[in-house]
């Protein structure tokens, strides 16, 4: 551009020659005309355009602009950037991003989009004596953002109305960012937006809900389960549902998560109905079909079972909550099938540990699992998870011959307080994640 300036004739402009130039104007054209910015002077009354090299794109296929009156070269956007440019001649910036211009490319009209600022240049005497553009043309971008936008809005209306429940939860606190009518139509009229979860669905703690919430942010580990029995506030009987929970990343990290899934409940009493008589097929659905335990339903049956019986006997129940450390590590390096081969022989061996009529063993989902032990207190509990842990480590390993550890969670009753069955599979949670923060592969006891 520095050839095209020097051999441009000036001398038609009312510019003049260059050797007639003013210092003032000599110095701002040095000042951009390298720059690999888009930047353009207009100088004197007739706003006459010099612009550098990164300008030629901003101009499109229009008519070069070298020399001519800046208010001719956009003659068709004058009406809204000449307002702008006489604040420049009055001494006043102004910057602005996605400015909206119809402009003429090829004699034809065409939405753009350009952020710019329109500066004052000042003469030797301290007057405004031009204006410098500096501008780059965001239309692809605005273009984008735009369709991004269609797409939301699109997802947002079909989420909104979808059958099935829907939330969107962010942060640590997973914090209602939206939820759709089918969320509200299962769980009752609440306020949502704004409010953690635990918040708004306090009377769920405890129920397994939360600690897949904290599984998908913290380790950003999709997860789900199948007739998932919560009990909520004001309902008889457990409510069943399909719940699925998906980490949400932005730019890899997880900043918040999507639950969503239906309700299952009418389904899953039917099917209740239809079994009960039926002794083999009770059986059956109170089975886990890999390892052969008891269930989650049939776990969370016996616990209420036994802490009314532990309350009216003035016995003490243990719950102990074990979850098998880096199990995602072992199936995504020696697949599913060794993961569930590791499962079954776990399952095995704890129920081994079940050697009583009154105490289950039980999966409760994914690679935790679960041993409810009757007129156990808390030195006998620890006692037998630490066996546990040890028989595990020393019995049990991965398809390249390393150990399998597992973190344990021990959570007791006395004959004082039974508590609830939420209050005591809480504890027994609660002590299972110390467990993991202080280096896994241990077993930790509530308090």
């Amino acid at each position: 551009m520095g050839k095209r300036l020097r051999a441009f004739l000036w001398e038609n402009t009312p510019l003049g020659p260059i050797g007639g130039w003013p210092t003032a104007l000599r110095v701002a054209v040095d000042q951009f005309m390298s720059s690999r910015f888009p930047t353009a002077l207009c100088w004197g009354p007739e706003l006459t355009t010099i612009h550098n090299d990164a300008f030629v794109p901003i101009l499109g296929r229009k008519p070069p602009a070298l020399g001519r009156s800046f208010k001719d070269v956009w003659a068709e956007a004058w009406g809204e950037v000449g307002p702008i440019a006489a604040r420049a001649l009055a001494g006043q910036a102004t910057f602005i991003e996605d400015f909206k211009l119809e402009i003429l490319r090829d004699d034809e009209p065409e939405a753009a989009y350009f952020t710019f600022c329109y500066s004052p240049v000042f003469d030797a005497d301290g007057r405004v004596a031009g204006l410098l553009d500096t501008v780059i043309e965001t239309t692809s971008k605005v273009q984008n953002d735009l369709l991004e936008q269609r797409v939301r809005d699109r997802m947002h209306s079909m989420l909104l109305t979808m059958p099935g429940f829907a939330a969107v939860l962010q942060g640590p606190e997973h914090q209602f960012a939206f939820c759709n009518q089918a969320m509200g139509a299962i769980t009752g009229d609440r306020v949502y937006l704004g409010r953690p979860a635990h918040e708004v669905f306090a009377e769920l703690r405890g129920q397994g809900l939360g600690r897949m919430l904290r599984r998908a942010y913290k380790d950003g580990v999709p997860t789900s389960v199948q007739a998932m029995p919560l009990r909520f506030r004001g309902e008889a009987g457990p409510r069943y549902l399909d719940v699925v929970v998906d980490p949400i990343r932005s730019e890899g990290q997880v900043d918040g998560v999507f639950v969503s899934g239906y309700d299952v409940t009418d389904r899953i009493r039917a099917q209740a109905e239809l079994l009960a008589s039926k002794q083999q097929l009770q059986e059956l659905a109170a089975t886990d079909a890999l390892t052969g335990l008891a269930n989650r339903r049939r776990l969370t049956e016996t616990l209420e079972r036994e802490l009314r019986r532990a309350q009216r006997d003035k016995r003490p129940l243990a719950l102990v909550l074990l979850d098998i450390d880096r199990f995602k590590d072992l199936n995504d390096t020696h697949g599913h099938p060794a993961g569930d081969a590791v499962l079954r022989e776990l399952g095995a061996l704890l129920n081994q540990f079940a050697q009583r009529g009154s105490d289950l063993a039980a999966r409760w989902g994914g690679e935790e699992f679960v041993l409810l032990l009757s007129n156990t207190d808390a030195r006998q509990a620890q006692a037998m998870a630490e066996r546990l842990r040890s028989q595990v480590q020393s019995s049990i390993a991965d398809p390249a011959g390393q150990p399998v550890t597992v973190s344990l969670g021990v959570a007791t009753t006395t004959a004082q307080a039974t508590g609830t069955q939420e209050q005591l599979i809480a504890q027994a949670d609660a002590a299972l994640y110390r467990a993991k923060r202080e280096g896994r592969n241990r077993v930790v006891t509530s308090i």
